[in-house]
């Protein structure tokens, strides 16, 4: 052969070889921003990225299994890398060996089952020697030429060796109860040890690159997570009548991603993504004889989260008892969890697992058949070879051992941080709020109350009072052009003076020009309805129908150090019938609406003094029934 041919196949081997036999370049990632919407979140991710020229495989690794495949973005800034394919996959990590404190455990847990069995193994020979006893007896009665001297030997011998075993069982079942009762404990402390360190499921990002040149650069990529939001949440604050509102806008941040996102940067989206953007379309309302008019259904897709199949189960005895510390593998894997105190388990799955391996120390192994998302899995005692002894009154939670009690809690929330320095971004459909500095929130921990922006909001004051409900006067804040706060429906929280007075509900949805917020009662400003004598009475038939009178008188006194806006409602009934007629008498000043019956003043009252007015109404009805007035 040619050399210099010789020396090119000799090179594209060893290119070839170089190329195919090329490690994939693993990276792990750190948090820099997350988007939080409504419903969701985006986050995005960065990794140093150094490669060498040629088609490689990078893998983004540590990354939360819960998230939406079909949103994952890679990019590079530099244009000598081209990107020519982007997938998701889970990983499963291996189980971590037993941490150092597990190991005298363990040790000692074996210990115990060769005790166990060894107690057993003499329980059980003494149970055989006591019914060649009783068999040897019944021998013995059996044969009549045995003298009395030697029945009378033979059976206090019987009677001493019966003794001396069933005292001897009773010695050794009391140890086999105290071995019993340490073993359960070594069994839950190893559980919790073990249950520390299961591994959990993560995600991969598998990106094929194309380097034309050396790379020294970053990777940055992005993906939607559903378990996360936000909700606003206001603080609403009062001093003194004539000084504006401060109203705190605040955001509730949650976020159950299984990654926590510390000192990263947040931005608040108003946006809802995993609700579809498609305009709704009407369909042909077409009229016939029991044709139902056409039906719609608002479409919500969602988001679509790519996740490991999680199964959940319970491991016990035949009795029942729950097995602490059972060890359920995937069979033929390293995965695997161990039984929590009530014997119950949760496992990931990874693709295609099917079949479980159920294992305890002195039970006998089990394969367990995947057919479900729960599994009721039941071990049997491993067979000796003598007869199996059982050790009853020892299975359920031992005492002192119950689960934490679930639900929320009644402690106060945590003070408000300081304000935070944020930018304010409007865009077309959608409102982003950037905190300007970093922020952690970690996964499954309770919402974190983040600062977004305060206000001096100039309000108007006015005194409602509805006293044949409430004789209370409540105070209430008006404002208007509200619109420029960017404000949410959501809950605001009350104080006036510095005392928190209760919680009330921001409404957004509104179309009215002015916000209205409930402050409270106002014990400053005093109002009585009292019944007025000249109108309780009935006049009796007229027209043949009865006519009856009723009225009220209303006053009030302002005990504050400055004038008050008040207004006053109240009302009289409406007919629903035309055989009863309702006849009013209202003072001047009173705004009446007959279509609801509800009467209205409006007052302004000065420090110090009192209003007061009257008003009634006649009611004329037939005989044959009865009308309720108050």
């Amino acid at each position: 052969m040619h050399p210099t041919l010789s020396l090119l196949l000799c090179s594209f081997f060893a290119l070839s070889f170089s190329v195919l036999g090329q490690a994939d370049v693993r990276l792990a990632s750190t948090i820099d921003e997350v988007t939080v919407y409504r419903e969701g979140a985006q986050v995005s991710r960065s990794a140093p990225l150094n490669l060498a020229p040629g088609r490689q495989t990078i893998v983004l690794t540590g990354i939360t299994e819960s998230l939406v495949e079909k949103s994952i973005q890679v990019a590079v800034a530099n244009e000598s890398l081209l990107i020519l394919g982007v997938r998701h996959r889970l990983h499963f990590a291996d189980a971590p060996a037993l941490a150092h404190e597990a190991l005298p455990l363990t040790a000692e847990r074996e210990t115990l089952a060769s005790r166990e069995r060894a107690l057993r193994t003499r329980i059980g020979i003494g149970e055989e020697e006591e019914a060649i006893l009783q068999a040897n007896r019944k021998l013995s009665g059996d044969n009549t030429g045995v003298g009395a001297a030697e029945l009378e030997a033979g059976v206090r011998y019987h009677r001493e060796r019966i003794t001396t075993i069933r005292m001897e069982r009773l010695e050794l079942m009391d140890s086999l109860r105290l071995v019993a009762d340490r073993q359960k404990l070594l069994a839950q402390r190893l559980s919790e040890l073990t249950l520390d360190s299961v591994p959990s499921a993560t995600s991969e990002i598998v990106v094929e690159v194309d380097a034309r040149s050396g790379i020294t650069d970053s990777i940055r990529f992005t993906y939607l997570v559903a378990e996360a939001g936000w909700e606003p949440a206001y603080d609403l604050r009062l001093t003194e009548l004539d000084r504006t509102l401060q109203l705190g806008y605040r955001a509730r941040v949650h976020q159950r991603t299984g990654e926590d996102w510390r000192e990263v940067r947040l931005r608040l989206s108003t946006s809802d993504p995993g609700r579809t953007a498609q305009i709704p379309e009407l369909k042909t309302w077409r009229l016939a004889t029991n044709l139902h008019p056409p039906v719609y259904h608002a479409p919500d897709p969602g988001f679509t989260v790519t996740q490991a199949r999680r199964i959940h189960g319970v491991v016990s005895d035949r009795y029942g008892s729950a097995l602490v510390g059972a060890t359920v593998i995937v069979a033929g894997t390293d995965l695997g969890t161990v039984t929590d105190i009530d014997g119950r388990f949760t496992l990931q799955l990874p693709s295609g697992a099917d079949l479980l391996r159920v294992t305890y120390l002195g039970y006998t192994d089990r394969m367990v058949p995947v057919t479900d998302s729960y599994l009721t899995i039941t071990l049997d005692e491993a067979q000796n070879s003598l007869e199996e002894v059982v050790v009853a009154g020892y299975g359920g939670r031992r005492n002192g051992l119950s689960e934490p009690a679930s639900g929320t809690s009644n402690l106060p929330d945590k003070p408000v941080p300081p304000q935070l320095p944020i930018t304010v971004e409007r865009q077309a459909t959608n409102l982003q709020f950037q905190i300007d500095l970093p922020y952690t929130i970690v996964s499954g921990e309770a919402a974190r109350l983040v600062s977004i922006q305060d206000f001096d909001v100039p309000a108007t004051y006015r005194h409602f009072a509805v006293p044949k409900v409430d004789e209370r006067v409540f105070l209430s804040a008006i404002v208007r052009d509200w619109e420029q706060y960017d404000l949410l429906s959501g809950e605001v929280q009350l104080f006036v003076a510095g005392t928190y007075l209760g919680t009330s509900q921001l409404d957004a949805t509104q179309t009215a020009d002015s916000l209205v917020f409930s402050l409270g009662p106002d014990p400053a400003v005093v109002i009585h309805r009292t019944a007025a004598e000249r109108y309780s009475r009935e006049v009796g038939l007229l027209g043949g129908k009865r006519v009856v009178w009723r009225g009220w008188e209303v006053a009030v006194r302002n005990t504050k150090r400055m004038p008050v806006d008040l207004t006053i409602i109240d009302q009289v009934p409406v007919s629903a019938e035309g055989t009863i007629d309702v006849e009013t008498e209202l003072p001047a000043g009173a705004n009446y609406d007959p279509q609801t019956g509800q009467v209205e003043w409006r007052t302004v009252l000065s420090s110090g003094s009192e209003w007061q007015t009257e008003f009634g109404y006649r009611v004329r009805y037939s005989g044959s029934g009865s009308v309720y007035l108050e």
